[in-house]
C-alpha cells in the first residue's frame, strides 16, 4: 500500500514539474519575441503594424446646414484616394430625436459632395408640446440635440450639436397636413370619423384657456353702447368669442352665429323700447317731485313771510320807543352844544391872549439870539488871544493891548 502511494506521489510530482517547465519555456519564448502574434505557427518573427484611421481619412468638410437657425441637412465629402466605399451611419440623441425622422445610412460610392436631409417628423402630441413654451419665448427655447456620424461600428464617431426652432417645426407640421390633405367627404363611416374628430377637438380644447378678458370687457362696453344711454335695466351680457372660437363654430355650426346675432338684435331692440318707457316714467316722476318741491317751497315761504311780518311789527314798536328816546337825547344835546359854544368863545379869547404872549416871547427870543451870537464871537476872540499868548516865549511878558479891550 505504501509503495502504491509513493508511486502515485512520484507521478504527481513529475506532472507538476513538467507543467511548470512548459510554462517557463512558453514565457521565455514570449519575452524573447515580443512582436510575434503566433509563435507556434512559424519560426519567423512577423512584423505587423496597426494604424488607426481618423475621420478626415474617410470623410471631410462635415457641416450642419441651417436655415433660420434650424438644422436642415448634413453636408460632407468623401476623402479623395479612398480605396473602398465606406458606409456612414447617423444617430440622433437628445430632445431633437423625437422630432426628426430616422436618417438612413449612406454608402460613399463616388467622389463629390453628399447632402443628407434632416426631415422633421411631428405628430399631433408633439406639435401641442411645442406650445408648452409661450410663443414669444420660442426663439429662446429651441429643440436641441446631437447628431453622431459613425463608420464601422464607431470606428469613427463625430458628434455635432443641432437645434430646431419651434416655429420651424410648427410650419413643417402644417405643411405636411396641407400636403397630404385627407378628404373625408366620401368616407362611408363618417359618423365614426365625426366622433373621433369630436374627441380630438374636445381633448385639446380642455387643455387650452379660451377666455379673453380684454375681449370680454370690450364686448361689454359695446353692448352698453348699443343700449340706451341711461339704461334703466341691467344689460344682457352678450357672448363674445375669440376669433379662434368663431372659426371653430363657423365650421361646426355655420348658422349658429347669425342666429345668435338675430336674437341679440331682438333683445337689444326690446331693451331699447323698455328703456324708453322707463325713461318716460322716470321723467314724469321727476316732474311730480319738482312740483311737490315747489309747493313745499311756497308753503315754507308763506310761513317765513308771516314770521317776518311779526318780527317787523315788533321792530316797529321798538323803533317808536327808540325815536322818543332820541328826541329827548336831542334836547339834552342841544343844551350841551350851547354850553360848549360858550366855553369855545372863552377859549378863543384865551387863545388870542396867548398869541400875544407868544409874539412878545418871540421878540425877546430874537434879541437873546443876537446877544448869544455876539457872546460867541467874543468867546472865539478870547480863545484866539489865549492861543496866541500860549505861543509867546517865557521871557516875553508883554501883554497885547487888545486883551483888555477898549
Amino acid at each position: 500500500m505504501k509503495r502504491k502511494n509513493k508511486a502515485k506521489d512520484k507521478k504527481i510530482i513529475v506532472r507538476v514539474a513538467g507543467l511548470l517547465l512548459g510554462s517557463i519555456l512558453v514565457s521565455a519564448a514570449l519575452l524573447i519575441n515580443l512582436d510575434t502574434f503566433s509563435w507556434f505557427s512559424s519560426n519567423v518573427t512577423s512584423q505587423i503594424s496597426v494604424t488607426a484611421a481618423t475621420t478626415e481619412d474617410i470623410i471631410k468638410d462635415i457641416e450642419i446646414v441651417k436655415e433660420n437657425k434650424s438644422a436642415k441637412a448634413i453636408k460632407f465629402k468623401k476623402t479623395e484616394g479612398l480605396s473602398y466605399n465606406p458606409v456612414i451611419f447617423f444617430s440622433i440623441d437628445g430632445e431633437a430625436s423625437d422630432y426628426i425622422l430616422h436618417i438612413n445610412s449612406v454608402e460613399l460610392d463616388e467622389q463629390g459632395e453628399y447632402i443628407v436631409p434632416i426631415e422633421p417628423n411631428i405628430n399631433t402630441s408633439q406639435y401641442l408640446k411645442l406650445f408648452l413654451v409661450p410663443i414669444w419665448r420660442w426663439s429662446d427655447n429651441p429643440i436641441e440635440g446631437t447628431i453622431q456620424v459613425k463608420h464601422l461600428n464607431n470606428f469613427i464617431s463625430e458628434e455635432y450639436k443641432i437645434e430646431l426652432s419651434r416655429k420651424y417645426l410648427s410650419e413643417r407640421f402644417w405643411e405636411e397636413i396641407k400636403r397630404q390633405d385627407v378628404d373625408f367627404k366620401n368616407v362611408e363611416n363618417i359618423d365614426e370619423v365625426r366622433r373621433e374628430v369630436t374627441d380630438i377637438i374636445t381633448y385639446i380644447a380642455k387643455h387650452v384657456s379660451w377666455e379673453d378678458e380684454k375681449l370680454r370687457e370690450d364686448g361689454k362696453y359695446r353692448m352698453n353702447a348699443m343700449t340706451a344711454a341711461n339704461s334703466m335695466i341691467t344689460p344682457i351680457s352678450r357672448l363674445f368669442l375669440t376669433p379662434e372660437q368663431n372659426e371653430i363654430i363657423d365650421v361646426i355650426a355655420p348658422k349658429l352665429r347669425p342666429h345668435l346675432d338675430g336674437l341679440y338684435a331682438i333683445i337689444e331692440e326690446l331693451s331699447y323700447q323698455l328703456n324708453e318707457k322707463l325713461a318716460e316714467i322716470e321723467q314724469l316722476n321727476l316732474q311730480l317731485q319738482d312740483q311737490n318741491a315747489q309747493i313745499q317751497t311756497l308753503q315754507d315761504g308763506k310761513i317765513m313771510l308771516e314770521g317776518k311780518i311779526n318780527d317787523m311789527t315788533l321792530q316797529n314798536e321798538e323803533l317808536k320807543q327808540y325815536n322818543t328816546k332820541l328826541n329827548e337825547d336831542i334836547v339834552l344835546l342841544e343844551d350841551i352844544v350851547a354850553s360848549l359854544e360858550e366855553k369855545n368863545k372863552k377859549l378863543d379869547r384865551q387863545n388870542d391872549s396867548l398869541s400875544d404872549g407868544i409874539s412878545s416871547l418871540s421878540s425877546e427870543n430874537s434879541k437873546l439870539r443876537e446877544e448869544n451870537i455876539e457872546l460867541r464871537q467874543q468867546i472865539e476872540q478870547l480863545q484866539k488871544t489865549i492861543d496866541e499868548l500860549m505861543t509867546i516865549d517865557d521871557g516875553d511878558t508883554t501883554v497885547p493891548e487888545d486883551v483888555y479891550g477898549d
